[in-house]
């Protein structure tokens, strides 16, 4: 899945994997894109971020209805 490692791709579930997917072939996502792209619910769309941002994957910029999440390249 996008040159991730095995250690990182076995952390993640089927949903995080296809997310991953999704936001690899991107600079940047917000949460509703994720929403609406993946047919998660706000909550889901923020549980998938949170554990995409503790693997070290995604950073965090900005905040509140503005915030997104950029792809962390090597």
């Amino acid at each position: 899945v996008h040159g991730l490692s095995p250690r990182v791709l076995d952390g993640l579930n089927e949903d995080e994997k296809k997310s991953w997917q999704f936001i690899a072939g991107r600079e940047s996502v917000t949460s509703p894109q994720l929403m609406k792209h993946m047919g998660f619910d706000e909550r889901k769309a923020q549980r998938v971020l949170k554990k995409l941002r503790d693997a070290k994957l995604l950073r965090r910029v900005g905040k509140g209805p503005s915030t997104r999440y950029e792809v962390v390249r090597s």
